[in-house]
């Protein structure tokens, strides 16, 4: 039975000293869910669950924790609905009263969580929102990135920090930078090396930020010492989503001082850990 891929966010806010989420009203089904949509082809999962939020609620959202998928039988084969607690993002709108409502989305509402679980019209999204209110705490993503494809060594007579991308890793730089969004990255770490640079380079200019440049973090100037008190650092102040970008030899390091089992990243893909304080509560792996 082939699987269908779909995307949502149960959204929070605090309003009027309580929590609230936001659900939509579908028409077709007359039922209330929580904003989510198909995976268009060559979308990846996460940025498609932002995409859904924004058009059906109008608001703008990045991506927490994720929770438990979803699967049910459909005519097609299996649905699996991949859901992650979202928060507005920096500076968004929270006014859904302004929201037009279409042949697919006719009403978008805030409700307190106890008002919401009456509301819910299905049984598994009532337990969603149950594994969301359990997870729901603040957190942050750090998110640890090995760089996108390079021009091979063999194929390069310079300096081999000045080896560029390739045009698979220029394609999965773009790839990147969306996945990066989702998650509303607001600081970047790069290795000083290009392929590291270019590599978050489609972000930084999408999200208006200055990467940081780290000599430590290359493959030529990295020790084990430096980059374990570099991690220190990073999770000792993790008052924003951020991104580390390095090379393969340096990984390890990165893995062993946040206490994670290293996963071999390949070129592009990149780990998001969800951290509270200074642990590891959730791990995505996600490729480009």
């Amino acid at each position: 039975m082939p699987e269908i891929p779909a995307a949502g966010v149960v959204v929070f806010r605090e309003h009027d000293d309580r929590t609230e989420v936001v659900l939509v009203h579908r028409p077709k089904y007359d039922d209330w869910s929580f904003p989510k949509g198909k995976v268009d082809r060559g979308e990846q999962v996460p940025v498609a669950a932002i995409r859904e939020v924004r058009e059906e609620t109008g608001l703008r959202v990045t991506l927490g924790r994720p929770l438990p998928s979803q699967r049910y039988p459909v005519v097609a084969g299996e649905k699996v609905v991949h859901y992650w607690v979202g928060r507005l993002a920096d500076g968004a709108d929270d006014d859904v009263d302004g929201y037009q409502a279409n042949d697919e989305i006719d009403a978008v509402r805030w409700l307190s969580v106890k008002k919401a679980r009456r509301r819910l019209t299905y049984a598994h999204d009532r337990e969603t929102l149950q594994h969301a209110e359990d997870v729901r705490h603040p957190s942050a993503p750090l998110i640890i990135l090995r760089h996108a494809a390079a021009v091979g060594r063999s194929a390069w007579s310079g300096d081999d920090e000045e080896r560029p991308l390739d045009d698979t890793g220029r394609a999965q730089a773009v790839t990147v930078a969306g996945l990066l969004a989702a998650y509303g990255v607001g600081r970047i770490l790069t290795s000083t090396s290009t392929r590291c640079v270019q590599t978050v380079t489609p972000y930084a200019g999408l999200a208006g930020l200055e990467p940081e440049r780290m000599r430590r973090l290359s493959e030529e100037g990295a020790e084990e010492d430096s980059v374990s008190a570099l991690v220190a650092d990073v999770v000792g102040d993790l008052s924003v989503p951020t991104v580390i970008c390095t090379h393969r030899p340096v990984l390890p390091w990165l893995f062993a001082g946040l206490g994670v089992r290293n996963p071999k990243l390949a070129k592009g893909e990149l780990m998001v850990l969800h951290m509270h304080k200074d642990e590891v509560r959730a791990v995505e792996a996600l490729q480009a």
